[in-house]
């Protein structure tokens, strides 16, 4: 009987370990890398002609497998050593409003080849200010098309922002360093239960922007937050 135990057990586990794998998220200038130094920093001149429009991505692996992919939603916090520079007020009404939209998440061959997202893909931004220096970026992404199948394991690119670095070159602050923090991903299914929050770091879960040398905590430094994720918001969308 013991033996029977013993035997049922390991298969438990075996069959847990063949649904389930290590989930984390990475955040990168550009597109999925697994490098720690791949895409980490971001040095803008701030001269109007050099920034050009760059590109930050945040990458998953889920737990579990999810059959009918609809949508991520990211949080990202950008803690900088003073107040909210000018530069980084990016909602109506700031100096560098616009400068910031969602885009299509890109891949990149045997590291995240596989996309969840098609051309007719949309997304929405929600800036808060949870601290005078903490500019908080909650992001949302959706598939457009028919739902993809999530492999439990594989890199996957989740969400994508892009900012126009020349387009507030004059706003105070653009030179300030700042450090940009994946808090978490949340996937989600057109299903209900398929919802996986992704907060553990895969490779490296930040970047940093002319430096990051915050001081304080220090890069990353983010705190927690609370999502208001796909799964509440898609019914506006039907």
């Amino acid at each position: 009987m013991k033996k029977l135990l013993l035997i049922t057990a390991a298969l438990a586990i075996c069959a847990s370990s063949a649904f389930a794998a290590t989930p984390g998220v990475n955040l990168i200038w550009g597109k999925c890398s697994t490098l720690a130094a791949g895409g980490q920093n971001f040095a803008n001149p701030c001269d109007g002609l050099g920034g050009g429009l760059k590109v930050l991505q945040g990458d998953f692996r889920a737990a579990n497998a999810i059959n009918d992919f609809a949508a991520c939603d990211g949080v990202i916090d950008i803690g900088f050593s003073t107040n909210t520079p000018d530069f980084w007020k990016l909602a109506s009404g700031g100096c560098n409003a616009g400068a910031m939209a969602t885009t299509t998440p890109g891949i990149v061959a045997v590291v995240c080849p596989t996309s969840l997202y098609d051309a007719s893909t949309f997304g929405s931004l929600v800036y808060e200010n949870p601290t005078p220096s903490r500019l908080r970026v909650r992001v949302t992404q959706v598939n457009g098309g028919a739902p993809s199948a999530v492999i439990a394991g594989q890199m996957y690119p989740g969400v994508a922002l892009s900012m126009d670095m020349d387009a507030g070159a004059a706003c105070a602050g653009c030179a300030d360093p700042a450090c940009l923090v994946l808090n978490n991903i949340t996937v989600s299914g057109f299903i209900t239960t398929e919802v996986e929050s992704i907060s553990a770091t895969d490779v490296r879960n930040f970047t940093t922007y002319n430096g990051g040398a915050v001081g304080g905590a220090g890069c990353p430094a983010a705190t927690p937050s609370h999502n208001s994720t796909w799964g509440q918001v898609k019914s506006l969308y039907r």
